[in-house]
């Protein structure tokens, strides 16, 4: 983008899409900080939809539908998935999209089981701590 060229966006300008401006924090961490980032609606209209996806996602692992559920071994394993996935790709070389893509598929497969009554109420609890550890470093989930 170049103020020159006349094809620099601000963020008032992205603030009037219907992202808000989390999504714009998200768009900007969503890679590698050693490459180089060129800014695209198409682009930061798939991010956005990703990240809404995800919070949808964290909605329903919260959501208490009072079906009694039991939980096992896969559970307890994705769980302990969640922190530790995202803490081997941040500390390799700050890989936030590594990091971020493997909580999506971890807590991808936990709502899978969550809707095969096959998630306890303490498991959704233990992964909703970790994703607030989570996004004590992101701070776009919640």
């Amino acid at each position: 983008m170049s103020k020159r060229k006349g094809n620099i966006k601000y963020p008032n300008d992205l603030l009037k899409t219907e992202c808000i401006w989390n999504h714009i924090r998200f768009f900007f961490i969503y890679g590698h900080y050693r490459q180089k980032l060129n800014f695209t609606f198409k682009d930061y209209t798939r991010v956005c939809d990703l990240l809404k996806s995800f919070r949808k996602m964290v909605k329903k692992l919260g959501a208490d539908d009072g079906a009694e559920q039991k939980s096992g071994a896969k559970a307890k394993l994705l769980v302990n998935q969640i922190k530790a996935g995202f803490d081997e790709n941040m500390n390799n070389d700050l890989q936030v999209k590594a990091a971020f893509d493997s909580v999506y598929e971890t807590v991808s497969g936990l709502v899978k089981l969550k809707e095969k009554h096959e998630l306890s109420v303490d498991d959704s609890k233990e992964a909703l701590e970790k994703l607030k550890a989570i996004d004590y470093v992101l701070q776009t989930i919640f």
